[in-house]
């Protein structure tokens, strides 16, 4: 594992996100699960609702963290009309796909 990466299990994210009832902490938790199990590290991320709807939190709840999120400074979103929202990780390196990359 990097540096500053903690082995934590996925049932053990699920576990903490669900009982912190934050759709903050969820965003959050879920692009930087997203970052690291993609082997080139992009970002943006897109970040779909079915991780979100697993927890428990609809659509608009992620909408509104985000949002909240993106007033804070820790993610820039290019939001899109009925598609997921592209969300750019403030904290890490941007990275982006090719364009040829993404079907």
């Amino acid at each position: 594992m990097g540096a500053g990466v903690l082995p934590v299990s996925k049932s053990v994210l699920d576990k903490v996100i669900e009982n912190t009832h934050s759709a903050q902490f969820a965003v959050l938790a879920v692009l930087h699960e997203l970052w690291l199990r993609d082997k080139y590290h992009w970002n943006p991320i897109k970040l779909p609702d079915t991780k979100f709807l697993a927890l428990g939190i609809l659509p608009n709840g992620k909408l509104r963290a985000l949002r909240e999120l993106e007033k804070l400074g820790l993610v820039s979103v290019e939001w899109r009309e009925k598609k997921s929202p592209i969300v750019t990780m403030t904290w890490k390196p941007i990275k982006r796909k090719p364009p040829s990359w993404d079907g």
